[in-house]
């Protein structure tokens, strides 16, 4: 096995910077967890109405979703909604978020928006810890149309990850942990890199190991932006990668 072939220096290097990345994975893995969760986050039953309105003037851009949140934190998710027509609209913003003590375990926002045309206004609201699912996450869903009764099915959902550490600030404990274990592995791979037989011998990295780096630290930039699609595809290029590469035994 590649392992035996190596030297005690890359044996220690290797054993460290796969723990390291494998923390790093699992954090991602979480991430990636509560973003399908917000995936299937619809507000049923307070937002059941949906029906697709291509005719709907009024656009919807989000604007700040927090990636952590901390139990003594109030976080505010902010949307702007943008009427295209040239006449003047009144948008029904409609939000629905996790709360636990609620009935059908969500709470139901509305909001009337008079717009003129071609205004822009910015809608936020606010998450806190009532809205914590099982102190792990915060969920939400915001919709808008220009028909009071019936939503368009076009959407946009916000997922915040719970931190408590010692009552310290979510961000800097999240940012902090993720660019920490980053920094980390990019120092191991590079010590590892240099006393690798392998490198010396070829002059070239491990392909399994640049494609590892490479796929969890897209995977990681996909978690802190919430993009959970970015999370998924890298999840599935690691699981696969990791298991092409590990039938190849490098000489």
């Amino acid at each position: 096995m590649v392992f035996k072939n190596l030297s005690s220096e890359s044996q220690k290097y290797l054993v460290a910077l796969s723990l390291v990345m494998l923390i790093l994975f699992a954090l991602n893995v979480f991430q990636l967890y509560v973003g399908l969760e917000s995936l299937a986050f619809w507000g049923y039953p307070h937002v059941s109405s949906f029906f697709e309105d291509s005719n709907n003037p009024i656009r919807m851009k989000k604007s700040t979703c927090p990636v952590f949140i901390g139990p003594d934190e109030t976080k505010q998710v902010v949307v702007t909604i943008t009427n295209t027509s040239t006449l003047s609209e009144v948008a029904y913003f409609q939000t629905v978020i996790t709360s636990p003590d609620s009935e059908y375990d969500s709470k139901y926002l509305l909001e009337q928006v008079s717009l003129l045309p071609h205004e822009t206004r910015i809608i936020s609201f606010n998450l806190n810890k009532s809205n914590f699912v099982r102190n792990r996450y915060v969920l939400s869903r915001s919709f808008v149309s220009w028909q009071p009764v019936y939503v368009s099915t076009r959407s946009i959902a916000c997922h915040s990850v719970v931190i408590d550490f010692f009552g310290l600030p979510s961000d800097v404990i999240g940012y902090g942990t993720f660019s920490l274990l980053i920094a980390i592995s990019t120092l191991l791979a590079v010590l590892f890199l240099k006393s690798d037989p392998l490198f010396k011998r070829n002059n070239r990295p491990r392909s399994s190991y640049v494609f590892l780096l490479s796929a969890i630290t897209l995977m990681t930039i996909g978690s802190l932006i919430g993009s959970w699609l970015i999370s998924f595809i890298m999840f599935v290029l690691i699981v696969l990668g990791f298991f092409a590469f590990w039938q190849v035994d490098f000489k």
